[in-house]
């Protein structure tokens, strides 16, 4: 037997006895079952790509550091997707052009009341706030 095939059975071994001890420690962390099950399944197989540095008689602290480093990427960055029922609007010109035109008609309902002296003051005071090309930056 390879000492590949052999390192192998070690893994598997380790996954049949820590398996459950992984998916403890996943659910305390995360309260979610199946969100446990996930986490302590994808801590064995990166656990299992660094095999080869792992010491094989002390892997439960290593793979368990790996679950919390991983459970702890998935709280930096969620997921910024959400399931909705309806279909968003398209990125092409229609949704574009409709979603300009609101934008007109509400900046016109606001805009139209005022008188033109005011909406030039309007209009430098946002260039002084936002700061353009123009020279009038905020300082």
């Amino acid at each position: 037997m390879s000492g590949r095939q052999q390192a192998d059975e070690k893994f598997v071994e380790f996954a049949k006895g820590g398996s459950a001890r992984l998916q403890q420690a996943a659910y305390l962390l995360t309260g979610n079952r199946h969100q446990a099950e996930e986490a302590a399944q994808t801590a064995l197989v990166r656990t299992y790509a660094a095999w080869s540095r792992v010491d094989h008689d002390n892997a439960y602290p290593y793979a368990r550091r790996v679950l919390v480093n991983l459970l702890t990427e998935r709280w930096r960055r969620p997921l910024r997707e959400y399931a909705t029922e309806q279909m968003p609007e398209s990125a092409g010109p229609r949704g574009e052009r409709r979603f300009y035109q609101r934008r007109i008609d509400v900046l016109g309902a606001r805009v139209l009341p005022i008188t033109a002296a005011m909406r030039t003051a309007s209009v430098l005071v946002e260039r002084n706030a936002f700061g353009t090309a123009g020279g009038f930056a905020s300082p």
